[in-house]
């Protein structure tokens, strides 16, 4: 036997009947009173989502701007090494350098 509450109304139902009770929007409980299934109104999970949409949003929004930051900061620590280091050296060949002297 189970318990299932809505509202003010509390009713003792059969274990088979908890699904059709859970489809009407009844929370449903053991006899001793622990919860099996917690009835949440969709408004309620609506705003839930709502709220957590913004969160992420904003999160987002902070990450993109930390992206584009941090690819400024590489961009410009690139180009101010490239600048620092000197072009390198070519290797010259002894065939090369044979037919240059001659």
């Amino acid at each position: 036997m189970l318990k299932a509450r809505k509202g003010n109304r509390v009713v003792k139902i059969p274990d088979e009947k908890q699904k059709t009770y859970i489809a009407l929007g009844y929370s449903i409980t053991d006899m001793d009173g622990n919860m099996i299934h917690e009835h949440v109104e969709p408004s309620e999970k609506l705003e839930q989502a709502e709220e957590e949409i913004q969160d992420l949003k904003a999160k987002n929004a902070a990450y993109e701007k930390e992206i584009k930051d941090l690819k400024a900061q590489i961009a410009a620590t690139d180009s101010s090494a490239q600048a620092d280091t000197p072009a390198p050296e070519l290797k010259k060949t002894k065939k090369a350098v044979s037919k240059a002297t001659k």
